[in-house]
This record gives structure tokens, C-alpha cells and sequence, in this order.
């Protein structure tokens, strides 16, 4: 799964939505004054591969 970006509105309820369109059209319908925020999500990536991704593995102090 690629990168795909996402518009988040956090209000009353929580929602996510596909598209710009789509949520300006929720908003439009049930929260005029309401914002979206975009944000990317990124590919999940497997348990346990967090070395392979540049990640500092956590040392017994932390």
C-alpha cells in the first residue's frame, strides 16, 4: 500500500474522508463552520522491521 493522503475533521464526532471533495461536502451538510485537516498516511510497515527503516532499536534504559 502507498502513501495515500486523507482529510481528517474532528468535531462533534471523528471522521475520515477520501477526498477534499467528500468532506467539504459533509461539512457543507452538517458543519458549515467545521474544518478538514489533510494528512498523509504512510504504508504500515511489518512488526519487528523497524531496523530495516533506519528506526534506533529502544536500549534497556529507555
Amino acid at each position: 500500500m502507498a502513501a495515500r493522503n486523507v482529510w481528517i475533521y474532528e468535531g462533534r464526532s471523528f471522521k475520515l474522508f477520501d477526498s477534499e471533495d467528500e468532506a467539504q461536502s459533509w461539512l457543507k451538510e452538517n458543519d458549515p463552520e467545521g474544518i478538514v485537516i489533510e494528512q498523509q498516511i504512510s504504508e504500515r510497515r511489518p512488526a519487528g522491521s523497524a531496523d530495516q527503516y533506519g528506526v534506533p532499536k529502544a536500549d534497556e534504559a529507555s
